[in-house]
């Protein structure tokens, strides 16, 4: 089942808070940054979607 965003702005917003919510929960093994574009991608997938280019894909199709 997949999470359907009403726009873009919307599902960046969602990924970038739960991002933030994942850095400030995990223990990074050597101290540094979680891997933004690893750590949106699986997000996304979680979300139902293939990546996070599929669901720029499906939107930019949903608003045109």
């Amino acid at each position: 089942m997949r999470i359907l965003f009403r726009n873009i702005g919307q599902a960046e917003f969602y990924l970038k808070v739960s991002k933030r919510t994942l850095a400030n929960n995990l223990i990074v093994p050597d101290g540094g940054r979680l891997p933004t574009q690893r750590v949106r991608n699986a997000l996304c997938k979680g979300l139902g979607y293939s990546s996070y280019d599929d669901l720029k894909l499906i939107m930019s199709r949903g608003t045109s």
